[in-house]
């Protein structure tokens, strides 16, 4: 199942796309798809064992100062946060386009709706055409070492297989090539951060963490004074070939519709059912990132877009065939 099993060196380390943001992605999905059972296709949802979004019941969506919540957005809105009790269970059927609607086509929405697919479940994805899709300019970064002190979950290699593999079938059903292992060449950035390597190394064989390199035997170009290391299980992901395929296969499928939406283009009806822009489904679910705030529901909710910076750099030595990561955020 893909929810369960879930060039140069100047553009694989453009943007920041790392390992945590695959770890949140897949947690999602993994919570999503484990309390949804065949019946959910025909109709009746069943409860889910985790919140999808809110980890604890306790987590309140701010709302909106501008305006009280509606009603239905309440009952609707709760669903989507993984309660239980409020879940409609009584959509028509026979009146629906699509058991579940999913408005956007980034790297969530399109791993979502080829899950649910998997399943058998009717999806149909909504999307504006990537005009706000962080995913589309994202490098794919994966990367398992966080931060300055290189740490990582304990889970950590459960979920690089897991990736791997979804990526792996994404390929062979798309026919392409998206998944590229690279090595990481981390450079250290201060002598605390060599001490930080030295204390993984102390444990034991590293999975991840490589021999020490001094500045000497670093490529020329690079400027380390205090040296770094190979890091393995480490590439990144050719996002954008993998949006451009999934949304030409979904739309071969008939489950993709390009269109912008707007907080008017969705309606929730007192059957427990949604419309967005004219398509009827039992449920939606919003992959819009950042976008989310504009949405209805959504409008308090604290998000704020950080502005990435892509830069096109032309060199006139040969570039070495690995990921630098110079240390710096």
């Amino acid at each position: 199942m893909f929810g369960e099993t879930f060039g140069q060196a100047a553009r694989t380390f453009a943007c920041r796309f790392k390992l945590s943001l695959l770890k949140l992605i897949q947690h999602r999905l993994d919570v999503l798809l484990r309390g949804l059972h065949t019946e959910f296709c025909f109709g009746h949802v069943s409860t889910l064992s985790r919140s999808f979004v809110a980890s604890e019941p306790s987590q309140k969506i701010p709302e909106s100062r501008d305006k009280p919540p509606r009603p239905d957005l309440i009952k609707v809105g709760a669903w989507m946060f993984g309660n239980p009790a409020l879940r409609p269970q009584n959509a028509r059927v026979a009146e629906i386009d699509a058991q579940v609607l999913i408005v956007g086509q980034g790297l969530a929405g399109t791993l979502l709706a080829y899950a649910l697919r998997a399943r058998g479940c009717g999806v149909i994805v909504i999307d504006d055409g990537h005009r706000h899709c962080a995913s589309m300019v994202a490098a794919g970064l994966v990367n398992p070492l966080a931060g300055i002190r290189f740490n990582h979950a304990p889970q950590t290699a459960a979920w690089l297989a897991s990736a791997e593999q979804t990526w792996r079938r994404l390929e062979h059903a798309l026919g392409i090539v998206i998944w590229h292992p690279l090595p990481m060449l981390r450079l250290f950035r201060s002598a605390e951060q060599i001490r930080f390597w030295e204390r993984r190394r102390s444990r034991g064989p590293d999975p991840y963490a490589g021999e020490k390199l001094e500045s000497h035997a670093l490529p020329p170009t690079l400027r380390a004074p205090y040296g770094g290391f190979l890091q393995t299980h480490t590439g990144f992901v050719d996002l954008p070939t993998l949006l451009a395929h999934a949304r030409n296969d979904l739309r071969a499928a008939g489950a993709f519709v390009q269109q912008p939406i707007s907080a008017r283009d969705i309606v929730f009806d007192d059957a427990g059912g949604v419309e967005v822009a004219g398509l009827r489904g039992q449920h939606l679910v919003l992959c819009t990132g950042a976008m989310l705030k504009a949405l209805p529901g959504f409008e308090g909710l604290p998000l704020q877009a950080e502005k990435g910076e892509i830069l096109d750099i032309e060199s006139r030595v040969p570039i070495s065939r690995e990921i630098v990561n110079a240390a710096h955020w």
